[in-house]
């Protein structure tokens, strides 16, 4: 089925396509093939167990289970339903988790046993997958196409206020990415996507809804696929994935291998990369091997949650300028539906069209500040004030330089810096907060924190209090106590002079070269120029796409692979300084 043919929305494009080719492949979970029938079993279930409990269109569904075929088919027989679903990343702190579900006004819940357990009480009415029973649903429910204008989900993002704002999505603007994503990225039945993309957020649904659309199959990456570049790799190939989606940090640390030895990939033919700035460097250095570029394209998106995912998508290719290639990377053209404009020559980009978001849930404040009467349209129509600093170039393209106001990405995650701020002042050791987003020269980002409080000696426990109130991609890498925070001339926080403090240089290490050189580049990764050889690199800050940084780093400089798994069991420059005397069979400290 081609794109144009497609329905507009994800229920009837689902529909279409199991009764079509019921027997395919819909989804490959740990070793099993999982056909289009079997899910459309599992979601009807779900269908008729939610429509029993009297759940009613435009009510809202928590969806609370680990990744794979539970919460995949559970995704349809909730919209299948009429209501619209509210993802909760089952790994989420009790405390973060509760204020989701005291601002989501979930109707119902569906868990596995974990999701079970974290929720506890606070929804009323929840399903467990485990005891969920197919039979119950043959012949008794249908998955019902909902009406275009109706809520196909809610995703919580990193708010301003200290608290997370539920973005509310319609089954319009879903479809129409679905639609576009089809049609931008040459999807088929016969591509396998991988669903890499944490489920609490909506670049996973990007992997998820096209793919079905037009009866691929939808690949469930393990937790292991993520400890190496080899690792990740394999598992594309162990299972003949053809498409990946990925964010540039996390992509960075493939590119190398991939170069190197051009068949590592597989069949993968496509790498969509999104959510955060793309190196130059990278994509030239992928597109210089004749053999990856002819078998495999990089193609670059971009969209905020409150525009259905995407809004653009396009080539990913490095712009020659007469000094060389050009910092940033065009994020593509605008798709079906949506248009782009720019305030000025560069300025805030302003989106509008189908995809827009229908606001934020119970927050009519922030919705009437962010989504505006469209100047440009038909009465009625709005446009979103993205905050984004965008440039559109004269042949069309366009680039993004950052943002208006506090918000980053961190690890492909948005992160709104005043968030974290909140939540620190909120703690009984500090009177006063100011957090800075440190990027080095491969763009990758880290928070830095500096406090103010009667105890600074007390700033080093902060972030385990933190991990009560933040998920962990918006803890700080570093905090920093001062007797008090610098002000400008207006009486604001300086936070150039914070971000010039949070750059230190690395102090010099002792002891053998390799041991300065394992020690340097803890040091380094973490911003910690005080780490010591004993010090855990996790608790220090670390996190698993450092620790693979470490990983190559160490390979490059000392010639030596770390094993990841015996790294995170001695996760110290100890327990390196271990692994690599244990290699060269040295005995003593010849670890030079």
């Amino acid at each position: 089925m081609s794109d144009s043919e497609l329905a507009h929305d994800v229920v009837s494009q689902w529909n279409a396509t199991v009764a079509a080719t019921p027997e395919r492949t819909a989804i490959v979970d740990d070793g099993r093939d999982f056909s289009y029938a079997e899910v459309d079993a599992r979601a009807r279930s779900v269908t008729a167990w939610l429509l029993a409990a009297g759940v009613r269109p435009e009510d809202r569904v928590v969806l609370c289970a680990e990744r794979g075929f539970g919460w995949l088919s559970s995704v349809l027989g909730i919209l299948g339903s009429g209501a619209a679903f509210v993802p909760v990343n089952v790994h989420l702190l009790h405390e973060r988790v509760a204020g989701i579900l005291a601002r989501a006004g979930a109707r119902a819940a569906v868990v596995d046993d974990k999701g079970a357990r974290l929720l506890t009480s606070r929804v009323g009415t929840m399903v467990n997958l485990c005891e969920l029973r197919e039979a119950r649903a043959a012949g008794t429910a249908t998955l019902l196409a909902p009406p275009r204008r109706t809520l196909a989900y809610v995703v919580f993002t990193s708010g301003s206020s200290g608290s997370p704002k539920g973005v509310m999505i319609e089954h319009a603007a879903l479809g129409n990415t679905v639609r576009e994503a089809v049609r931008v990225y040459g999807l088929n039945a016969l591509d396998r996507v991988l669903q890499f993309s944490d489920l609490g957020f909506d670049t996973a649904f990007e992997e998820i809804f096209p793919v079905w659309a037009i009866g691929g199959a939808v690949v469930v990456r393990r937790p292991e696929t993520v400890s190496s570049a080899a690792a990740f790799w394999g598992f594309c190939v162990e299972n003949a994935v053809t498409v990946v989606d990925l964010t540039p940090a996390f992509w960075q640390l493939l590119v190398s291998t991939a170069v190197m030895d051009a068949s590592l990939i597989g069949q993968v033919r496509l790498v969509i990369l999104g959510g955060d700035r793309l190196a130059a460097s990278s994509v030239a250095a992928w597109q210089a091997s004749p053999e990856l570029a002819a078998r495999c394209r990089l193609m670059t998106s971009y969209g905020p949650t409150e525009a259905a995912i995407i809004v653009t998508a396009g080539p990913a290719a490095p712009v020659q300028g007469p000094h060389g290639l050009v910092h940033e990377i065009p994020i593509g053209e605008p798709i079906g539906e949506v248009d782009l404009r720019v305030t000025a020559s560069t300025g805030e980009l302003h989106i509008s069209g189908v995809n827009l978001a229908r606001g934020y849930l119970d927050d009519p404040r922030s919705t009437a500040d962010r989504f505006r009467p469209n100047p440009h349209g038909h009465t009625g129509e709005r446009v979103y004030l993205s905050g984004d600093i965008a440039r559109i170039a004269p042949d069309g393209r366009i680039t993004v330089h950052g943002r208006l106001d506090r918000q980053v990405k961190i690890r492909g995650y948005r992160v709104d810096l005043n968030e974290i701020e909140l939540e620190l002042i909120r703690l009984p050791a500090v009177q006063a907060s100011a957090v800075c987003a440190v990027e080095d020269e491969n763009g990758a980002k880290t928070l830095v924190a500096f406090v103010t409080g009667p105890d600074p000696s007390s700033a080093t426990n902060l972030n385990q209090a933190l991990r009560t109130r933040l998920p962990d991609y918006a803890l700080p890498d570093r905090t920093i106590a001062r007797d008090r925070l610098p002000l400008t001339d207006r009486g604001k926080i300086d936070y150039t002079l914070l971000v010039a403090e949070a750059m230190p240089g690395v102090a010099a290490a002792t002891g053998s070269p390799a041991q300065r050189t394992v020690l340097g580049i803890m040091r380094e990764l973490l911003d910690r120029p005080d780490l010591s050889e004993s010090d855990d690199f996790f608790e220090a800050g670390g996190h698993s796409i450092l620790s693979m940084h470490l990983v190559a780093r160490l390979a490059d400089e000392l010639g030596v692979e770390v094993d990841l798994l015996r790294f995170f069991l001695e996760p110290t420059g100890l327990g390196i300084e271990a692994q690599i005397k244990h290699q060269k069979g040295v005995v003593g400290d010849g670890t030079d």
